[in-house]
């Protein structure tokens, strides 16, 4: 039996997506190995390519390999093989190279590899085709109380700094009927939470079915708990979400993450995206005011090439005065092929460590803000692991983390009336109610 060890890079979409690869060699015959440091016999690596330093981070990582066990094979697969062919391609050490389509089908060309002791380096990126498309091998193991489950594929907005449409295609949408029994299999083995994931997921539309639709045939499967909404464009949804959200016997939780990249018109033009700040503005403040409790994250991106100390403070302005409640940050990153590598720098990369310190600065004092509002309160929450001896960790619908002492927790969803902030863990404390 051959031993598999998966590294994946980049978002919680290439993530769901190693799930399924992992479960294909796990049906195939192979031991999957999940110790950090244990040696594999193949070392399958899911590959980001949005920045830079991902790129930078898989190169390493091959290198790490292959000095520990000179024997080891490597499948590099995913965006980085996708959009960056050529240099993929010059990485030393990699055995099999497969696109964001072939990686699906890895069980076969290790198989194949594996039977010809004169293999040479396998290669394999084709684009991506159009239309709906199916999973064929959905995570089975229950490790967590909520699970990832993909939606769709893809984008079609282009904006001028990102590499997704070329890594990962034009947007698609997943088989209704196949979506839906993965959904189905995945709550029978204990799921309670599904956090639906893609790249452009509001885009979502398959036989007749959109969004909206899709969450009204998600709703209904018994035992089912929740109904997580991960990262989605704000110009995708309307105040029909948000009715549903606000309704209090609800699944689809009281939580959005709309990525915002900036706070400046001018800047928002320039990265070709699809709104304005007051827009957006608008869209978040309906959002507090019709849906109890809500949380609202984004994403920002520092340092966008025509980007200048006034149209920085003006972002920062923004996320200050704004309802969101917390932003991940992330320096821009120059990606050939796109729009925005044509655009030269205003300002110095030192100043850009500077405003993203600040951004990230910002978004703790208001995430703890947040937090500790709900002192006092009583939340539901969706117990996960125990991080210390009789001490849970979960989530509140609004993706609040909280902590309580308890004996066999896991995944039970308790009423908890809160206490205190716990610094150690950057999370509240309560008690059983």
């Amino acid at each position: 039996m051959l031993s598999a060890k998966f590294h994946t890079f980049g978002c919680r979409l290439n993530h769901t997506e190693t799930s399924s690869m992992a479960k294909s060699l796990a049906d195939a015959g192979f031991s999957l190995v999940e110790q950090t440091n244990s040696l594999a016999d193949v070392h399958v690596i899911n590959s980001c390519s949005v920045t830079n330093q991902a790129v930078k981070k898989c190169k390493q990582l091959i290198r790490s390999i292959k000095r520990n066990d000179s024997n080891a094979k490597i499948v590099l697969a995913g965006c980085f093989a996708q959009s960056h062919l050529a240099d993929a391609m010059s990485v030393p050490g990699v055995d099999i190279l497969l696109g964001n389509v072939e990686k699906f089908s890895l069980a076969d060309y290790l198989k194949d590899y594996a039977k010809n002791s004169e293999a040479t380096k396998v290669v394999d990126v084709k684009k991506i085709p159009a239309g709906s498309f199916m999973v064929n091998s959905p995570p089975t193991r229950l490790t967590k109380t909520r699970v990832n489950l993909k939606i769709q594929d893809g984008c079609d907005f282009f904006c001028s700094f990102c590499i997704i449409p070329f890594a990962r295609g034009r947007s698609r949408s997943r088989d209704i009927d196949n979506l839906l029994a993965e959904a189905n299999l995945l709550v029978s083995k204990g799921f309670r939470e599904l956090v639906l994931t893609g790249v452009n997921i509001g885009l979502y539309q398959n036989k007749g079915v959109d969004f909206m639709g899709l969450l009204a045939f998600l709703a209904k499967i018994k035992g089912l708990d929740r109904i997580r909404i991960s990262s989605i464009e704000p110009t995708t949804i309307d105040e029909s979400l948000l009715e549903e959200m606000a309704d209090s016997d609800s699944k689809i939780v009281n939580h959005l993450h709309l990525p915002l990249q900036s706070g400046n018109d001018i800047i928002l033009r320039d990265m070709r995206r699809k709104y304005t700040c007051h827009e957006f503005l608008d869209f978040t403040q309906k959002a507090v005011s019709m849906v109890p409790n809500i949380c609202i994250g984004t994403d920002v991106i520092v340092g966008f090439p025509s980007e200048t100390k006034d149209d920085f403070a003006k972002t920062y302005r923004f996320l200050d005065e704004s309802p969101i409640n917390y932003f991940h940050v992330f320096p821009f990153s120059i990606r050939e092929g796109t729009v925005a590598a044509k655009i030269k720098f205003k300002e110095n990369q030192a100043e850009h460590k500077r405003w993203a310190k600040s951004l990230r600065t910002l978004s703790s004092q208001k995430w703890r803000l947040y937090y500790i509002k709900y002192i006092g309160e009583k939340m539901k929450i969706l117990l996960e692991d125990e991080v210390a001896v009789n001490l849970w960790r979960g989530y509140s619908s609004n993706y609040i983390r909280v902590l309580v002492a308890g004996e066999n927790l896991a995944n039970k969803i308790c009423q908890v009336e809160v206490t205190n902030f716990d610094d150690q863990f950057n999370a509240l404390k309560g008690k059983l109610v």
